[in-house]
């Protein structure tokens, strides 16, 4: 449908022909409504020479077909809430039973007036323990199918329509991948004009969906006052319900986002390996302008990459729980002789302590830009490049941030001096890290420890190995190669920006604003054990359009406006910020002169 065969409709009168006409699927609603838009708006651009009937007339026709495809809209938005109701409806009729925690012992302890229940539900505001309360529905297939006297099967309906499963399959939307960076799905929020509601974005449409928005926005004109704030998008995380914390078991969420095994492959190596790695005379005319912006080069490569819990109530309490140190030397080990046990001497004790609470409250991070409403009519190329570039700067800025508490609740280890190449020392160190650190909590020795290093080390690895002897082709060595010295050594190793280099705080020398001659003198580098570090943060995310009277006395408009939660919980103890000095030279060890004996 044309907006000319929609005005056609709406200019017959036929109500019930223009609703089966805008009933059709296939109809793109939001691009009717943004030529229709654009259209009332160029008509009411000529209202300084005076408007004509005609001008009127389409301005009501104008004004009918939004309202009409805006009421389309929300009719399918309704549908659609109707059907997830009905298929609620449906669900729970097959539900599994609601285990009995009737008999469940609650024990209360008191702890400065903080009650927690023993079976780890932490309830912050009850202070009463109920640990029945947030019991999770159980369904004991086992015993089921030894009832003796199982309740009868409800009839099943004469006849019910055929379902096709192979069809609903293929129709069925793809499973949420695992923690990764392709969790979040970017979509269209609804009414804005040119886009339909809940479409899948990609970033260079998020500007143009900003401008569409603020192209329906109130005019000074209209006398509006105050602000009034529309999403533009919204950035769906694909969230596993089991990583969900809501107050009940923080605990539970929290040990089943640190579990690796969980990942494809069943650990952090084996899911980083499948997610990855001529004309003569003068022209006379003059120069063309060309108002797109190149060099767009950014992207959101290097992002930090950690478990992420959704946070729904704000804030998350967790504990660490004692180390193996802690556990290991407490006093209640004994060894007693006979002659001890025969004088009744007392065996000692150790009295198990409350563990405290540890919380953390979301903090919000986010993004605004505001614009010229001028440049904006005159240059939207201009405000579209730099809302798609300060979105994916918004990113690693995000990332950067993660990184830099990481470090600040790390233990810092400095190591020795350089002592011979940048790969032998850099290798060397992180064995002996994760060889103690393995040691120190008594882990299994095949267990996968964390490494983060920043992107730039991959450099230093390969140009010190291509200065090595005795290497075959040291000029090929690929970042795979690299990669697997660390898997080696039992360690998953990331690569990231926003580390130790031109942007990072304090600054590098790496991708400063002078290009640097040397590499660095030494890296950080953090080892801690899987899941030692969680990211809590809000399934969904908004990004705005705002207007807002004050600004447009003087001719400006938020383009964009953007924040969400962020909160970094450290859930368990020991992660390690290694400095390492290091030296590109490809050096290993002095040649041995070898004197054969003489006969």
């Amino acid at each position: 449908m044309t907006l000319q065969e929609l005005l056609d409709l709406i200019a017959a009168g036929d109500g019930d022909a223009l609703a089966a006409a805008l009933n059709n699927p296939d109809i793109n609603l939001g691009e009717l409504e943004s030529a229709a838009l654009a259209a009332f708006q160029d008509i009411r651009a000529r209202q300084s020479e005076g408007l004509s009937a005609e001008d009127m007339t389409a301005l009501e026709a104008l004004a009918d077909g939004v309202e009409a495809l805006r009421g389309e809209t929300t009719r399918r938005d309704q549908v659609v809430a109707d059907q997830a109701a009905r298929a609620d409806a449906i669900e729970s009729r097959i539900a599994p039973p609601v285990a009995d925690a009737a008999g469940a012992d609650d024990v209360d302890q008191d702890d400065g007036g903080a009650d927690a229940a023993i079976d780890g539900h932490a309830d912050a505001g009850a202070g009463d323990g109920d640990a029945a309360q947030g019991a999770e529905p159980v369904l004991d297939t086992v015993a089921a199918s030894a009832t003796p006297n199982p309740p009868p099967v409800p009839a099943v309906p004469a006849r019910r329509p055929r379902v096709n499963l192979g069809a609903l399959r293929n129709r069925a939307p793809a499973p949420a991948p695992p923690n990764g960076d392709d969790r979040a799905m970017l979509v269209a929020a609804a009414n804005v004009p040119g886009f339909n509601s809940g479409a899948e974005l990609e970033m260079n449409q998020v500007a143009q969906a900003a401008i569409s928005r603020f192209a329906v926005m109130p005019r000074p004109e209209s006398g509006h006052e105050g602000r009034v704030q529309h999403s533009v998008a919204l950035v769906r995380k694909r969230v596993d319900p089991q990583l969900v914390a809501d107050g009940a078991d923080d605990d539970g969420v929290l040990d089943f986002a640190a579990n690796e095994r969980r990942l494809p492959g069943g650990s952090l190596i084996e899911a980083r390996k499948q997610h990855k790695l001529s004309a003569a005379g003068g022209w006379c005319a003059p120069s063309e302008t060309w108002y797109d912006i190149a060099c767009e080069r950014e992207t959101t490569a290097g992002l930090l990459s950690i478990p992420e819990v959704t946070a729904s109530r704000g804030g998350i309490r967790w504990t660490q729980g004692p180390d193996f140190a802690e556990l290991f030397s407490h006093a209640g080990y004994f060894i007693q002789t006979e002659a001890q046990a025969d004088a009744a001497v007392e065996k000692p004790c150790f009295e198990i302590p409350c563990e405290d609470f540890l919380e953390c409250r979301l903090d919000a991070i986010g993004l605004c830009l505001s614009a010229g409403i001028l440049t904006a009519r005159a240059w939207p190329e201009l405000i579209a490049r730099f809302i798609r570039g300060s979105l994916t700067a918004h990113a690693h800025r995000y990332s950067g941030t993660t990184i830099a508490r990481i470090v600040a609740g790390s233990t810092a280890v400095a190591l020795p001096p350089a002592q011979f190449s940048a790969a032998v020392d850099v290798l060397g160190s992180i064995d002996l890290q994760a060889t103690d650190y393995r040691y120190r909590h008594r882990m299994d020795p095949n267990a996968t420890l964390e490494v983060v290093a920043p992107y730039w080390l991959l450099g230093v690895l390969r140009s010190d190995y291509a200065k090595r002897n005795a290497v075959d082709n040291p000029y090929m060595v690929s970042d795979a190669e690299i990669v697997s010295w660390f898997a080696a050594r039992g360690v998953s190793v990331q690569f990231v920006y926003n580390w130790q280099d031109g942007f990072s705080t304090p600054a590098g020398t790496i991708g400063a604003a002078v290009p640097p001659t040397t590499w660095p003198a030494s890296v950080q580098i953090l080892l801690y054990a899987a899941g030692t570090w969680v990211r809590a943060t809000q399934d969904i995310i908004t990004l705005d359009a705002v207007y807002d009277s004050t600004l447009f006395r003087i001719n400006r408009y938020n383009a964009i406006f953007t924040e969400e939660g962020l909160c970094v919980i450290q859930r368990c103890p020991d992660s390690r910020l290694l400095t390492i000095p290091i030296c590109a030279t490809g050096y290993s060890a002095d040649q041995v002169p070898v004197v054969c004996p003489s006969i």
